[in-house]
């Protein structure tokens, strides 16, 4: 991994992400590149290029938000940015799924069929 010196935390982490991504990203065109030049496409290895290099795009702009925002991608909406940055002690669950008993369910699918389908939250 490149070095990346910054004295800002959120830019140094911004940096590290970057060069991550990039490392990443480098890996999956020499796949893409090597799975071209098999003599015996498939659509399995066509469909693995296409995912791959839709990776490495999305690894460019996750990159570019970062540096950009220096917090959370574009995407992320103000509520959803409220929700992340809170203290776990200030987000209460609606549902707690728990194999052993101890929540209000014990599967996943127990606890997504409990979802209210008219909910007046935003997150639920």
């Amino acid at each position: 991994m490149s070095t990346v010196r910054s004295t800002i935390p959120k830019d140094r982490a911004a940096l590290l992400d970057c060069a991550e991504l990039m490392d990443l990203s480098k890996d999956r065109v020499v796949d893409s590149i090597s799975t071209l030049y098999l003599q015996n496409l498939t659509t399995h290895s066509r469909e693995d290029v296409h995912a791959w290099l839709s990776s490495v795009l999305t690894n460019h702009v996750t990159c570019l938000d970062g540096l950009e925002e220096g917090d959370f991608p574009t995407w992320v909406a103000a509520r959803d940015r409220r929700l992340l940055q809170a203290w776990e002690k200030d987000i209460k669950a609606n549902i707690v799924v728990a194999k052993d008993g101890s929540g209000n369910y014990k599967t996943v699918k127990e606890a997504v069929d409990a979802v209210p389908k008219n909910s007046k939250n935003s997150r639920f």
